[in-house]
């Protein structure tokens, strides 16, 4: 056994202290199996967990199927691989999921996991869940995780997925056995079964052909059943094609009672709490008009948008960008300092296009539990894409302070490097495919990652309102100021909307208490002073060259 990953476990300090280079084989043995006793796991475990502590500081992401050559460690496949089972059912490794040849499923220690090694803490330690039931489908899926990362052949899967459906009698997998399908369909079904169930993601028609079939003639005859539709999963209801794409098909296990959109996020998501909806969707007779003053050359290019996105002049696009093998999808940066209008300016094009909104707050969706962020992020999608399926026109989605998950990748480290690139690896991949109208806000636009900048057709910037846009602000909320004061106040003075806005409020406040209170140009001065906008005219917030 290899020992260039291992810690020593002691119970005086925190659990992992680097192996010395002296140390001897048979303290490093003793150090696994104090582990496995302190953990109240098996020695198997034991070796992986010590293992992937050891490389968990490594720049860059773990994947799951190359654990063990990263690891270097000297067990038996099987071993290794029940090792790792152990630990993701039992709590102590995270998995981050990702549906892409090019980006396997990622894994990092979870955070209860974490704690307990760090500071000795057994209280604290993950455990596997004490309901049989839930605790017998979170096997299956690990299962399918580790069959899926090529760490079980298929014949293994396909034994334990027909002994699985003997124990399972619970929605969605009583209907598997229910079915009139072959058995030897019933692994497959199993597989989206279990992906719907816990990931609540489809899957591209191109790996599950290379997973479920051994030659290529077998891989072309699969994918052209599903394109007939003469799949038998498909015949029977158990699987649908949720989407295509311009590269690929993507399949999803059916719902067995399909539902409004707005109800989809209380079905079972986790082994933990269900999960609300991570968007709040308002519509366009809701929203209020309001009157913005922008740059002249960002109002240009806003109002060309809109004209755009006409219900249509929309359809021509769509039409236009599919018949050039395009996505069909229209995606728009707005950044700018804070106060600018961006928000609501997606607020206000939304009721002059008649489009419903979506909003998702990414800086208010961070989950406490480890992974259900990634869940947040990718349930907003499916969302939205049902949305489209079932509304005669787009809704604009909104990402509000986007910059909080478009930030730049490998920037941090551990396991939030893990959770920071999983979510953008989920946004990358819905952004390449994107049908609809998506409208991202940022006031961070240089900690943009650059890989989104190139996702974005349209980048505008909403800065500071230049000397002519804030007189007509002025005149807007104080219309009895002299001409004189305005231009005066309007050159000495940096503000935005949102200041005149926040500063009339104030004064209306004085006035309820006071009838008489003028407005005043000292006050006017010190409030902008104190917002901390008193910034260089020539200050300008935008993207790196």
């Amino acid at each position: 056994m290899s020992i260039n990953w291992l810690q020593r476990w002691d119970s005086s300090q925190p659990v992992f202290t680097p192996i010395l280079p002296q140390d001897s084989f048979e303290n490093a043995e003793d150090a696994t199996v104090d582990l496995a006793e302190f953990c109240q796991i098996s020695l198997a475990e034991a070796q992986v967990l010590s293992a992937f502590c050891g490389i968990r500081q490594r720049r860059g992401d773990l994947y799951l199927n190359r654990f063990a050559e990263e690891a270097d460690l000297d067990m038996p496949a099987l071993e290794l691989c029940t090792g790792m089972q152990g630990l993701l059912e039992k709590g102590f490794v995270q998995l981050f999921p990702a549906n892409s040849l090019e980006r396997p499923d990622v894994v990092c220690l979870s955070a209860s996991a974490e704690s307990a090694l760090k500071f000795n803490r057994r209280d604290v330690l993950p455990s596997a869940p004490k309901d049989p039931l839930k605790y017998l489908v979170l096997q299956a899926y690990v299962k399918s995780v580790c069959f899926r990362n090529q760490l079980m052949p298929l014949e293994d899967w396909e034994f334990y997925c027909h002994e699985f459906l003997k124990s399972a009698f619970s929605e969605p997998f009583s209907r598997i056995a229910a079915s009139k399908v072959d058995a030897s369909e019933q692994p497959l079904a199993v597989f989206f079964a279990l992906l719907d169930h816990v990931e609540c993601h489809s899957y591209p028609l191109k790996l599950v052909a290379r997973l479920f079939c051994k030659h290529p003639i077998d891989i072309a005859a699969f994918r052209n059943s599903v394109y007939m539709e003469s799949q038998p999963l498909i015949k029977a209801g158990l699987v649908c094609v949720e989407s295509i794409t311009n590269s690929d098909y993507l399949l999803r296990f059916t719902a067995s009672n399909p539902s409004p959109v707005e109800k989809r996020y209380t079905k079972h998501q986790d082994f933990s709490e269900s999960v609300q909806s991570p968007t709040l969707k308002i519509e366009h007779k809701r929203l209020p008009a309001k009157t913005l003053f922008l740059d002249p050359a960002a109002a240009e290019t806003l109002n060309d948008l809109k004209r755009l996105t006409r219900k249509s002049a929309f359809a021509r696009f769509k039409k236009k960008m599919l018949e050039a093998g395009e996505s069909p999808g229209l995606t728009v940066l707005l950044y700018g300092p804070p106060g600018t209008g961006k928000t609501e300016t997606v607020k206000q094009w939304a009721r002059e296009t008649g489009r419903d909104l979506v909003l998702f707050d990414v800086a208010q969706q961070r989950d406490k539990w480890y992974g259900q962020s990634e869940k947040n992020l990718d349930l907003v999608f499916t969302d939205y894409q049902e949305l489209l399926k079932s509304q005669p026109h787009a809704p604009i989605l909104l990402f509000n302070e986007a910059d909080a998950v478009f930030q730049q990748r490998d920037s941090f480290d551990g396991n939030l490097m893990a959770t920071e690139n999983a979510m953008q690896t989920i946004l990358l991949q819905h952004l390449e495919q994107f049908h609809g109208i998506l409208i991202a806000t940022t006031n961070r636009p240089y900690a943009m990652d650059s890989a989104f900048e190139r996702r974005f057709l349209y980048k505008i910037e909403l800065g500071i309102p230049p000397v002519p846009v804030r007189e007509k602000i002025l005149h807007h909320f104080f219309p009895d100021l002299p001409k004189s004061t305005r231009e005066s106040l309007a050159k000495d003075c940096i503000f935005t909307g949102a200041d005149l806005a926040s500063f009339k409020k104030r004064l209306l406040v004085k006035q309820l208490l006071n009838p008489q209170t003028p407005f005043m140009l000292a006050d006017f001065q010190n409030f902008i002073q104190t917002r901390g906008q008193a910034m260089a005219p020539s200050a300008r917030v935008g993207f790196r060259h």
